[in-house]
Formats: structure tokens, C-alpha cells, sequence
């Protein structure tokens, strides 16, 4: 079983100048953790619900009014998305995938072309779980 085998191809992705209020909505609205950040097709980024709580939920509590808080949501994700991207190629195998997830405790791997950072799709642990099912 491959990366190609796992992923979700074409995942929703989001471009660096989105702002914070962008990529909740598209998280929450979709039911997804992980977002991919793109420029023109190529790979630049990954951001979380969990970076995104990180960023905003802590700096919320510290203002006293709404006007200063609502600055967060229109902050560009570009300024908070993890750039250290541990990505896989489409033949990678599924049991070194699963190792690099445990390995650095991530949720999600974007999927990208061979030799390049063309995003193609996302491996989450879900779609992990899902595989493992079907396994058994």
C-alpha cells in the first residue's frame, strides 16, 4: 500500500495571504484538521486547528476590547503556517508513512509529486484508520 493508495487527493488547501478567519471556516466547515498551504500549485506550508487555536486563543484572552481581537482573524496564515514540511511522494509506503507520522507526531503529510512540490493530496491519520479497517 502507497501514499497514492491512502490519500486524499485534491484536498482543500489555502494560499499564504488567507487570513486566520479564512482558514477556521474552511477547517470547521469541512471537518478537517489539516490544510496545505499552496502558492500556484506548489507546496509551501501546512497550518492545523491546533496552530490556529495556538495563535488565536491565547492572544483573545489578553485583549479588552473586541476591536483589538478581531485583528487576529485577519492575520495572514502565511505568518503562521509551519513551513518545515514533512511531506511523502505518491510510491512512498504506507508503513514508512505511518513511521514519520509517529516519528514527529504529526496528524497529516501533504502527498506531492515526484522531484517537486506539486501538491497531489493528504495522508491523515484518519485516512490511516480508514485503511486499517478495511483490513481487517
Amino acid at each position: 500500500m502507497t501514499a497514492d493508495d491512502l490519500m486524499t487527493a485534491d484536498p482543500e488547501t489555502l494560499a499564504p495571504d488567507d487570513t486566520v478567519r479564512d482558514a477556521m471556516d474552511l477547517i470547521y466547515s469541512h471537518g478537517i484538521r489539516h490544510v496545505p498551504i499552496v502558492r500556484r500549485g506548489e507546496l509551501v506550508g501546512m497550518i492545523s486547528d491546533r496552530d490556529l487555536r495556538d495563535a488565536a486563543l491565547p492572544t483573545l484572552t489578553a485583549f479588552d476590547h473586541p476591536d483589538e481581537a478581531r485583528k487576529v482573524y485577519t492575520r495572514e496564515i502565511g505568518d503562521l503556517m509551519r513551513g518545515d514540511i514533512i511531506s511523502v511522494e505518491r510510491e512512498d509506503d504506507a508503513a514508512d508513512i505511518i513511521d514519520l507520522m509517529v516519528d514527529h507526531k504529526i496528524g497529516a503529510v501533504p502527498v506531492v509529486e515526484a522531484g517537486s512540490q506539486r501538491l497531489v493530496g493528504i495522508v491523515s491519520y484518519i485516512d490511516i484508520l480508514r485503511a486499517c479497517r478495511d483490513l481487517v
